[in-house]
């Protein structure tokens, strides 16, 4: 858990903290990330130490319990006592986990696939063209807001013409001509749910105003 900090909450929001996390979530035990330090690990007596690394980790220089600053402490602990890093074992064994899913999760998973659902529809309704890549993206987009997902799972694809062509095309900046192929993917994020079950693929041809388009 981050520390509490009344300078920093002014800008990003309350934090829990250590206290509040145990109080409002019901913990036992509540550490700070950087409290692995005093855990008093012996490296050295280990083989091998399997670990996923965070994608770009916050590094401040105002504080000393960022995320940052616990990976570079296990670095600089795994280094020097030279135990084994395997940054490829964990991913698999969670993989695997994850795909027996509880009832919570599939709660989860169904959410996620409505609001998709919902996007889709909207998004179907208001296509015409002359509208571009972008305000596609942004009525599917305002769909998973509204329904309660917290980001993007990835940046939205919405190309038309040759755009669709392209499996990862994510500029979305031209217009949208009539009777052109439309494709369009994107994945609202709902507390990790799975990808494959977020997508939905669409490509349509997009015809005059008032007109029904052509589902593929």
């Amino acid at each position: 858990m981050q520390d509490r900090n009344p300078s920093s909450e002014i800008w990003t929001g309350k934090r829990l903290g250590v206290d509040g996390a145990k109080q409002m979530l019901g913990f036992n035990s509540v550490y700070k990330g950087i409290d692995l330090k005093e855990f008093g690990l012996n490296w050295s007596t280990l083989y091998e130490v399997m670990v996923i690394y965070p994608n770009q980790p916050n590094h401040s220089p105002l504080a000393n319990a960022e995320l940052g600053d616990l990976v570079d402490y296990f670095q600089e602990a795994t280094k020097k006592s030279k135990v084994v890093v395997n940054e490829s074992g964990l991913k698999s064994m969670m993989n695997t986990l994850r795909e027996i899913k509880t009832k919570e999760e599939i709660v989860l998973m169904q959410k996620a696939m409505d609001i998709t659902i919902d996007g889709f529809k909207a998004m179907i309704k208001q296509l015409e063209p002359g509208m571009s890549e972008y305000e596609a993206q942004a009525i599917i987009e305002y769909y998973s807001k509204k329904g309660g997902s917290e980001y993007m799972g990835y940046p939205s694809i919405c190309g038309g013409g040759s755009n669709a062509c392209v499996l990862h095309y994510t500029y979305n900046r031209k217009s949208l001509e009539a009777k052109i192929c439309f494709w369009s993917t994107w994945v609202p994020s709902i507390t990790d749910t799975p990808q494959i079950l977020r997508e939905r693929f669409l490509s349509m041809e997009i015809f005059q105003r008032k007109k029904k388009p052509f589902i593929i």
